[in-house]
């Protein structure tokens, strides 16, 4: 937020968002061309240009994410998943739960405490 506050008032600017945005971020909100951007909690006009980029990501699939824990070794005795909206974490946590029974897993909610 501190890149976009200085330009997105400004329309000789372009904004790309890259990849998937989850519900209620900034990003969406931007990839929806939204007029009044919160940045800070303070509203702020966008009159910046907003191009999208489809079909390009920002992070590994699934697969790649569930290849990356099979190539840790030892394996962990405990991952939490935390990116993602909830039904999606949820099922990842499923599918790597399916993949690696003896491991634990851990969707936290917001505002989660964990000791290490």
């Amino acid at each position: 937020m501190h890149h976009l506050k200085p330009c997105i008032e400004d329309e000789a600017n372009v904004i790309v968002p890259v990849g998937w945005r989850a519900e209620y971020t900034l990003g969406r909100k931007l990839a929806q061309e939204w007029d009044t951007i919160p940045i800070f909690g303070i509203p702020t006009q966008r009159d910046a240009q907003v191009v999208r980029l489809i079909g390009y990501s920002v992070h590994a699939g699934r697969d790649d994410y569930l290849a990356h824990v099979r190539a840790i070794t030892p394996h962990p005795q405990k991952v939490f998943v935390v990116h993602g909206e909830e039904r999606h974490t949820l099922s990842f946590a499923m599918k790597l739960t399916t993949a690696f029974p003896n491991m634990e897993m851990e969707v936290p909610r917001t505002d989660s405490r964990y000791d290490m």
